[in-house]
């Protein structure tokens, strides 16, 4: 707790209430080592006021096409390609001051793998470990699993690296992320493995302070 609440006390004295507020006040200042390749003029296009336009292809700058996913007040989704995707939303601090987390996933053919960070209004990172538990597999086990059987170590040998997907949402503060074990796996150790697996994605909620 004494640790948390240093680390708030530092984030705030460099985070100020400022007046850019909306995805569209943020996402136009957003750098170029962060979202690469995408022009001012198709920034603007996914943040337009166009709530309903979703499923629309802007001109990308050095992609095919952009296709906006998702749209909110504080949160812009969009894809590059059809295997990478990009979420960014805004988060209330408890000072209603603000920062921005963004998530960028990659799908390949066997999984998918989603990064997660976070950044000032202006830009500046910040470091992610009190802002995010560390992901936990055991999050993703049935309650009632007996870990020390032989027949739950033979299903869990075949899972050498733990595949998340993180999703962010356009209506609220929660994240879901995802055990993307399916596609990683042959169709027989997924469904030894799948009876230990709870079908719901984790749900961590904001609350105003870090996601829990």
């Amino acid at each position: 707790m004494k640790k948390t609440i240093i680390f708030l006390a530092v984030l705030f004295i460099g985070i100020t209430a400022l007046p850019a507020q909306t995805i569209a006040d943020v996402f136009k200042d957003i750098p170029k080592d962060i979202l690469y390749g995408i022009s001012d003029a198709d920034k603007a296009l996914l943040v337009n006021n166009e709530k309903d336009s979703i499923g629309t292809i802007v001109p990308g700058s050095i992609y095919v096409g952009i296709e906006r996913l998702a749209l909110s007040d504080d949160f812009v989704s969009f894809s590059t390609s059809e295997v990478a995707t990009t979420q960014v939303k805004i988060l209330s601090l408890i000072n209603d001051s603000k920062i921005i987390c963004v998530v960028k996933t990659v799908c390949g053919e066997k999984m998918c793998d989603s990064d997660v960070r976070f950044y000032t209004t202006d830009w500046n990172a910040i470091e992610t470990g009190n802002l995010l538990p560390h992901f936990d597999p055991n999050w993703f086990l049935k309650k009632d699993t007996n870990e020390e059987t032989q027949a739950y170590k033979n299903a869990i040998a075949a899972l050498d690296i733990n595949p998340y997907k993180v999703e962010l949402s356009p209506s609220d503060d929660d994240m879901k992320i995802y055990y993307d074990v399916d596609k990683y796996l042959s169709k027989e150790d997924a469904e030894t493995l799948r009876p230990y697996l709870n079908k719901e994605p984790k749900v961590l909620t904001w609350n105003k302070v870090s996601f829990q």
